[in-house]
């Protein structure tokens, strides 16, 4: 696969119970670490190129370039067996012990533990653009901009609240629910234990956000990272460190940013390592939290123009700016109407590519 195609990719991160959502333009592999009792930190040895991962309690989900669902680790309760029917999916998360995918036709399929209704999908729910899991209860958003929730709602969770504007992006925790409208409101509720509902009055509109079981976590638009709610392990603490972060996730009780350099940076519990992040991982691009587990996608490495032959990741950088250069020479295709694209090949996403490579 060539950088261009590499990079074309829409990458999506899921957020439920115990991760967060963030957006790449690309895809990658799947690195995980941490509690792995379950196998939920081994991923399949078939499992090609990612471009969406979730984390549950004890098993993780992915999403691979083709659209395909893949799980692995506990399947206590199935959560872990992708139904026959669900050939591809846009989006998906993970709670304890069940899952949750929106068909890329909008429609929503939930599989694993049921007791309190949480994979029973409300037989109306069509047009879905995210999903998202509680501990025990289920978040969809549509299309218009409405959501809809159901499962456990001991608390408050899976209650509507009134006012809510035009959704765009859903989150949940562990009885908790976190949207975003297009005004760039945050708004949490359900339990309230430790303050997690409560959104700094200061925090202004997150660029995204994220829950763990009951703590949140916001990123600025500069870059900074918030966090607020239970806190015994420092996971509400982001560290000084982590300087200016481009993506957020939360565990159970620990949380995870990715840099603007595509490093990791975990704190809060490590109980189980998953605060190790494993060294010489590379370039990150996006991360989720399960309860005593972490994973990323990582970006496939790239191999420069380390011969000095022009040629990176297998294209010929010459060639394709030469036909861009060449705009009389229609056999090179060349960028006759100025929209970036030569040969097929987007011209800014190669030359950010190699300019990315190590």
């Amino acid at each position: 696969m060539s950088p261009a195609a590499l990079l074309s990719a829409s990458l999506t991160i899921s957020l439920g119970m115990f991760h967060a959502r963030c957006f790449a333009q690309s895809v990658g592999s799947v690195v995980c670490w941490g509690g792995n009792v379950f196998g939920q930190s081994t991923p399949p040895e078939t499992l090609g190129l990612v471009k969406q991962i979730a984390a549950g309690q004890v098993h993780t989900l992915a999403i691979d370039e083709s659209d395909r669902v893949w799980a692995w680790g506990s399947n206590s309760f199935g959560e872990s067996t992708v139904p026959k029917d669900l050939s591809t999916a846009h989006s998906i998360s993970a709670g304890v012990n069940f899952s949750l995918a929106a068909r890329i036709d909008g429609t929503v399929v939930a599989w694993g533990l049921n007791g309190n209704g949480q994979c029973t999908v409300p037989t109306s729910l069509r047009s879905v653009t995210e999903v998202a899991c509680g501990s025990f209860h289920s978040i969809a958003l549509r299309a218009d901009g409405t959501i809809a929730l159901w499962g456990l709602n001991d608390y408050g969770q899976c209650n509507v609240l009134s006012g809510l504007g035009t959704v765009v992006s859903v989150r949940g925790g562990g009885r908790q629910t976190l949207t975003l409208n297009s005004e760039g409101q945050l708004r949490i509720w359900g339990r309230n234990s430790d303050g997690q509902c409560n959104v700094p009055f200061d925090l202004g509109t997150p660029s995204k956000f994220a829950s763990g079981y009951y703590h949140s976590l916001a990123l600025t638009q500069s870059g900074a990272v918030r966090g607020w709610g239970w806190n015994p392990f420092g996971q509400a603490s982001p560290p000084s460190t982590i300087g200016t972060a481009v993506a957020i996730a939360g565990g159970y009780w620990h949380s995870l940013a990715i840099r603007t350099d595509g490093s990791i940076v975990a704190w809060g519990g490590n109980d189980e390592g998953q605060l190790n992040v494993p060294t010489g991982l590379g370039r990150a691009l996006a991360i989720a939290g399960g309860t005593r587990h972490s994973v990323a996608i990582v970006a496939p490495p790239c191999n420069g123009d380390v011969t000095r032959n022009g040629v990176v990741d297998g294209l010929d950088l010459a060639a394709v700016l030469n036909a861009w250069a060449a705009t009389s020479q229609t056999e090179f295709d060349a960028d006759v109407n100025n929209d970036g694209i030569v040969a097929g090949e987007d011209l800014a996403i190669v030359l950010g590519d190699w300019g990315n490579c190590p």
